[in-house]
């Protein structure tokens, strides 16, 4: 029995660490933004994937919008999702205020907002024009 102990620690730690090797090759949640610009992956990161990912803890955010499979999604779908991404910008509900009371270096500034409605823009029109 003890036999059998020792052999199966080392066994263990060598598993372990071979999935841990493994998952450092494995893509993270947000790469699957790839399809953005960087300067839109860095505002998205910054003031959204802390709600819109499939890791968040809001429910509702998820389900309004995960950038973590947005890439993935309908055509139709990526357009209504733009759009609504635009008009929340307008009305300037995202972030919430109640998020940046707590979080107030997550604020969009006039130029990210700027830019993320106009690649927004862009995108559904691509998308649409596909």
């Amino acid at each position: 029995m003890r036999n059998i102990r020792n052999f199966s620690i080392p066994v263990l730690l060598i598993a372990v660490f071979g999935f841990m090797l493994m998952g450092s090759n494995m893509p993270e949640n947000e790469d699957k933004k790839s399809d953005m610009p960087e300067n839109i992956k860095a505002i998205v990161d910054k003031s959204c994937m802390g709600c819109h990912n499939s890791d968040s803890r809001s429910e509702k955010a998820k389900a309004k919008l995960n950038f973590t499979t947005f890439s993935e999604l309908e055509d139709v779908k990526k357009i209504k999702t733009l759009r609504d991404i635009v008009e929340v910008l307008d009305e300037k509900k995202m972030p919430p205020e109640k998020f940046l009371k707590m979080h107030p270096e997550k604020g969009l500034t006039e130029k990210e907002e700027l830019e993320l409605k106009e690649w927004a823009q862009k995108e559904a029109k691509a998308v649409l024009n596909k």
